[in-house]
């Protein structure tokens, strides 16, 4: 008997965690930010980020709770891979190509921010000049 009902309580799981993820496949279509007509030229940008800033147990743990294909988390991925721009690591000079991957994330997420000291502002400048 508890065996049986162990199998149903999973089987509820499963087919909630199926609909969540339907939904949220339709919710990531219909985003005004990457979804629409640009979703499938975005794929790309999203995969681009999730693999910038995600480590394999990060993958791994997304992918264990089904929150790997969240809206919210192609969001995080989608913004990532759009401060990473294309990949010139090969073509681009160890000293150009727009600063480092930190410097541009860095200087992305002080847009907007008033700091206190010279020296903070004047590091988020040059970030934002590379």
């Amino acid at each position: 008997l508890q065996a049986g009902l162990n199998e149903k309580f999973l089987a509820g799981i499963d087919a909630e965690l199926l609909q969540r993820r339907a939904a949220w496949k339709e919710e990531a279509l219909k985003d005004p930010e990457y979804g629409g007509e640009k979703f499938d030229r975005n794929v790309s940008v999203i995969n681009r980020g999730r693999d910038a800033v995600m480590t394999p147990a990060a993958l791994k743990l997304f992918g264990d709770y089904g929150l790997d294909t969240h809206p919210e988390i192609a969001r995080i991925c989608y913004r990532a891979g759009r401060i990473c721009g294309e990949d010139t690591s090969a073509a681009a000079p160890a000293s150009g190509g727009g600063g480092s991957l930190a410097d541009r994330m860095f200087a992305a997420s002080l847009e907007g921010v008033n700091l206190p000291n010279a020296d903070a502002e004047e590091f988020a400048a040059s970030a934002a000049r590379k």
